[in-house]
């Protein structure tokens, strides 16, 4: 961590930050560090800097507690110490866990301290890590740098190879409705969900259900949240939720190409429904239409059109289809398709050798040991 620490302002969006959190980015500084002390800097208005002297005298308004109280924020912080190579045993888990707060919180009420042995088993039943009882040496899987590169919990990372290892089982990679209820159908996604929002999502559920993929009760926020990011749509209701999710698409995205890239020897090679993926989570289209948003000059509308009107979904019956959509398509299609063209011409110019023909003159060195130039 750093040995110095400056925190700009105590307001963000005109709001007060919470004492806590200013207390929680001090305790940033001189973080697993061997010298005793380090600087924290706060640099506020004069107004702000009377109040915030008050605050700070009295520890009790900025009292933090750890969040290391139950078993999945456990496997959660662990799983990244485990890759990291910090935590391999439970000594050395030990070791990690007196530097915590939530030892020293634990300590203060009389609590015990969690046993490493179902923190381990539990990563281990999640698939995210190697637990020999025996030997009692845990070690990360493929799964668990994943969790630990992206920081996601092991559950959700879990969640999500098993939900595309289900699509794979059924056939369902291309069904847009699958495709939601994958990202979204995982234990961290349980919450009150209220009546409007699952009347909204009651079609996608009925075509999820329809084949045969069960939807957990508390995740429909989640699942019309996924849908509608993936759709290019908002939801009709009010669902904060979805803000976050549409946010967080593209790490979403990088972790599930990881988890497909990890998982080869199993399903072979996704490249098309990463890039897929991917597509429907940049422009908002339908899986029928990701390959053609993928080409230069062609967006959301075009593509559409192209599909719906010509019966085009890729570059190659884009090319098959060039004297028809010429004679019978509209105005912007037609530039789109001029686009592409003059694109795809000046790239194959860039791929051909440049030769290039270069005078060379001679220059003297003095003369040779006949008494030439």
């Amino acid at each position: 961590m750093a040995d110095r620490v400056i925190i700009f302002d105590v307001r963000r969006a005109n709001e007060q930050i919470k004492a806590r959190d200013i207390q929680q980015m001090c305790g940033r500084c001189g973080r697993m560090h061997s010298q005793e002390e380090a600087d924290v800097h706060l640099v506020m208005t004069a107004d702000d800097m009377i109040r915030w002297q008050k605050i700070l005298e009295n520890p009790a308004s900025y009292e933090i507690r750890s969040t290391l109280n139950d078993l999945p924020t456990f496997s959660f912080h662990v799983i990244s110490q485990i890759v990291r190579g910090i935590v391999t045993n439970e000594s050395t888990f030990k070791d990690w866990y007196d530097l915590t707060l939530d030892k020293f919180q634990r300590e203060s009420r009389g609590e015990p301290i969690p046993d490493f042995k179902d923190i381990a088993e539990d990563l281990h039943k999640n698939g995210v890590a190697k637990y020999d009882e025996g030997t009692g040496i845990i070690e990360p899987k493929p799964l668990g740098k994943i969790c630990a590169t992206f920081y996601f919990s092991p559950y959700d990372v879990h969640d999500w190879f098993v939900n595309i290892n289900e699509l794979h089982r059924r056939d369902l990679l291309w069904n847009d409705s699958c495709q939601a209820w994958a990202l979204s159908n995982i234990r961290s996604a349980k919450e009150f969900t209220n009546k409007r929002v699952v009347e909204i999502c009651s079609n996608i559920i009925d075509q999820v259900q329809a084949r045969r993929l069960d939807v957990w009760d508390g995740t429909e926020g989640h699942l019309l949240s996924y849908d509608c990011a993936l759709r290019g749509r908002r939801p009709k209701c009010d669902l904060p939720i979805f803000f976050s999710i549409k946010h967080d698409l593209s790490r979403v995205m990088m972790a599930i190409e990881s988890i497909c890239n990890v998982s080869k020897r199993i399903w072979g090679n996704q490249e098309e429904f990463i890039s897929t993926l991917k597509a429907r989570a940049q422009y908002g289209v339908p899986s029928n239409l990701a390959k053609l948003v993928q080409i230069n000059g062609i967006g959301k509308t075009t593509a559409t059109t192209l599909f719906n009107d010509f019966d085009v979904a890729s570059e190659k019956q884009l090319l098959e289809k060039e004297d028809l959509i010429r004679a019978e398509g509209a105005p912007s299609v037609k530039r789109a398709l001029t686009k592409y063209l003059k694109s795809k011409d000046l790239s194959e110019e860039k791929k051909k050798p440049k030769v290039s023909y270069r005078a060379h003159r001679r220059i003297s060195k003095g003369k040779d040991e006949y008494g030439d130039d």
